[in-house]
């Protein structure tokens, strides 16, 4: 919300639509309050909230056909949403998150930046993609996975 609002300005008080020029905060320094409240924050947060909605039925329904019996699913469901969880992370487990929470930050999971920046530097498009595959190559390390429809 704060980033959105305040930095990339794509909603509430500074934004001025898609094709309009942003406004500067140190013009409108009221838009620290009124951000809270803006038009544009409600239908943000209540599309979030729809989407959000839509996600959990389908972890839910994919934990549902995914598991053996209904004991088994009970027992991920209660780790998924519950604070005990499935207990520690692992260092690889912090690793992925912080990485993650660090590429989604400054916006590079859009598409046309990544295809402004990846695209027109090739070099920074091969080292995301190095990156990239080392991370899979270290998370998934030493993990056996099964076939997703084995059991269909």
């Amino acid at each position: 919300f704060l980033i959105a609002s305040f930095v990339y300005k794509d909603m509430g008080p500074l934004s001025n639509g898609e094709d309009g020029p942003k406004t500067p905060l140190i013009k409108k320094p009221i838009a620290l309050v009124t951000a809270f409240f803006h038009p544009d924050t409600k239908h943000t947060l209540f599309e979030a909230g729809k989407l959000t909605v839509t996600l959990l039925f389908v972890i839910v329904g994919w934990v549902l056909f995914r598991a053996e019996d209904f004991g088994i699913a009970r027992q991920m469901l209660t780790g998924m949403f519950t604070p005990e969880g499935t207990g520690p992370f692992d260092d690889d487990a912090w690793i992925a998150i912080a990485i993650g929470a660090l590429l989604a930050l400054p916006g590079w999971t859009n598409v046309d930046l990544a295809r402004d920046v990846l695209a027109a530097r090739r070099w920074a498009g091969a080292a995301a993609a190095l990156l990239l595959t080392a991370i899979l190559l270290r998370v998934g390390q030493g993990r056996a996975l099964d076939f997703i429809y084995f059991q269909f």
